[in-house]
């Protein structure tokens, strides 16, 4: 955002949210990769797994930037090139210096609380052919437990840990094997559950392409995950309609909602949403990245004629009509990293394009902190901190 001229009281406003404590509710594991660790583990060219040729002379975010524009136009082919960033997670020793940079670049934002989501590469992408992780879900586990609770502990950010479990089926039912690897993921969410002892797994997400994967199809996975006191957040309304939120929360009972930027009003969904206090996670640029409501406008435009509008600027986003109508919002990244943003940069541009003030910020920040997955009394003294910086900055 430093390229954009400003009149004195937006320089005013961007002053404030530099200094501002934020929180990131929705960030991905891949968010956290110090970029030139990305450059460093990619083939010189692209294969059928990497389909994007890199030159690894260049090791800088410009470049990663500029590849993901001429590759990415929709949300799969943001998904295909998301693998990229999964290359350097093949080595369980890169797990520490991973969170490490990514911890330490959100302190330099003055984050309060940054959530780590993460899928099991042991179970998602086991070793086939040479392909793959040789480590087993144990391993990986006890791995990320440890490199995010110390980077979190030398930062002094508070931070939750939600465990992905991946919808990729196509046709048809989801598989026994896709059901049977979801079931892995919540035995070992509730093997290494966080309590006041221990740092562990928080919560769960449902993660991948909405389009034919209905969450209803795991809705007892995450009704038995609730029952086991495990927050539940789903990805919904990201690139389908928003029956794909009303089947997260009234089916999978989601405390969260991840973008959910097809809500509209005047639907049954939003009345159900409106009534529950559901947390949308907003994530402005990654929905810019992928047309998020393209999409969505798309099918709209074959039979729905509710008034999709289209991402195209941060101006057209709907989090302002969210704000206004009173759904609990908090703004994210999705991972610093593959979208190639800042929490900073996020809560900067959706508020100078949304004609924010200082009010509509501090409501996107209690609603990050009161909604995370974090201990009671980890939010207690985030929030203390908060009000701490409001009072010296006059605000009350």
């Amino acid at each position: 955002y430093t390229e954009l001229e400003l009149t004195e009281e937006q320089q005013a406003l961007v002053s404030f949210i530099e200094r501002m404590p934020k929180t990131d509710l929705h960030a991905h594991s891949t968010g956290f990769i110090p970029i030139e660790m990305v450059f460093d583990h990619l083939p010189k060219e692209g294969n059928n797994r990497y389909p994007v040729v890199f030159d690894r002379e260049i090791q800088n975010a410009a470049a990663l930037s500029a590849l993901q524009k001429e590759y990415v136009t929709d949300l799969t082919s943001y998904l295909e090139f998301y693998r990229i960033f999964k290359k350097p997670f093949q080595d369980l020793s890169n797990f520490p210096e991973i969170y490490a940079a990514g911890f330490k670049s959100y302190q330099k934002q003055n984050a309060l609380i940054v959530e780590v989501r993460a899928s099991l590469n042991a179970l998602d992408n086991p070793n086939k052919n040479g392909i793959g992780v040789d480590y087993l879900p144990g391993e990986e586990i006890k791995t990320l437990i440890s490199a995010v609770e110390s980077a979190a502990a030398q930062t002094g950010i508070a931070t939750a840990l939600t465990l992905c479990v991946r919808r990729s089926k196509t046709d048809g039912e989801p598989s026994d094997a896709e059901q049977q690897r979801a079931r892995q993921v919540l035995r070992v969410a509730q093997k290494y559950k966080r309590n006041h002892e221990r740092f562990g797994v928080s919560a769960l997400d449902l993660v991948g392409k909405e389009r034919d994967n209905r969450a209803y199809e795991f809705a007892p996975l995450f009704q038995e995950a609730k029952d086991h006191g495990l927050g539940v957040t789903i990805h919904a309304g990201e690139d389908t309609f928003q029956g794909s939120i009303s089947d997260a929360v009234v089916h999978c009972g989601a405390a969260r909602i991840g973008h959910g930027v097809s809500a509209r009003k005047g639907k049954p969904t939003w009345d159900i949403l409106k009534g529950s206090r559901r947390t949308f996670e907003i994530c402005p640029t990654s929905n810019l990245i992928t047309g998020a409501l393209k999409c969505v406008k798309h099918d709209a435009e074959k039979g729905d004629q509710s008034a999709y509008r289209s991402i195209e600027s941060y101006a057209d986003h709907p989090v302002g009509d969210f704000m206004q109508e009173g759904l609990r919002v908090t703004l994210c990244t999705d991972g610093q990293s593959i979208v190639g943003t800042t929490l900073t940069n996020e809560c900067v541009r959706t508020a100078l394009a949304q004609g924010w003030g200082k009010s509509e910020l501090v409501q996107i920040v209690r609603n990050g902190i009161r909604s995370s997955f974090c201990r009671d009394d980890e939010r207690d003294i985030a929030e203390a901190k908060f009000d701490a910086f409001l009072e010296n900055q006059g605000i009350s």
